[in-house]
């Protein structure tokens, strides 16, 4: 974990990031409405985005869970010679984010 960020607003309402080596994940609730949006970035591994989930949903117990998962694999750049080959950011060639939407009772 490289950091850790949140944010209290006035009079209830939270949002946060935790910054991870290739990752992170951000939360922006409106308890007001008894609802959250999560968003996971992950590069490489995605088991680690999947368990970081399946540990928010059981820590924080929402009744109703709506998640899109996007796979981005990324496409080698190659130059007009053909003598090198780069992937985008180097090391992966692929990126999954999940966004969820998180309600709960009142």
């Amino acid at each position: 974990m490289l950091n850790i960020y949140f944010h209290q607003f006035e009079p209830h309402d939270v949002t946060g990031i935790i910054a991870l080596v290739e990752s992170y994940i951000s939360i922006h609730t409106w308890p007001e409405y008894n609802y959250a949006a999560l968003h996971i970035f992950v590069c490489g591994d995605f088991e680690k985005a999947f368990t970081s989930l399946d540990y928010l949903r059981e820590k924080l117990r929402p009744m109703f869970v709506k998640k899109e998962i996007h796979l981005r694999e990324l496409t080698p750049v190659i130059n007009p010679n053909f003598t090198w080959i780069y992937f985008v950011q180097n090391l992966y060639t692929s990126i999954i984010t999940i966004q969820c939407i998180f309600q709960f009772l009142n």
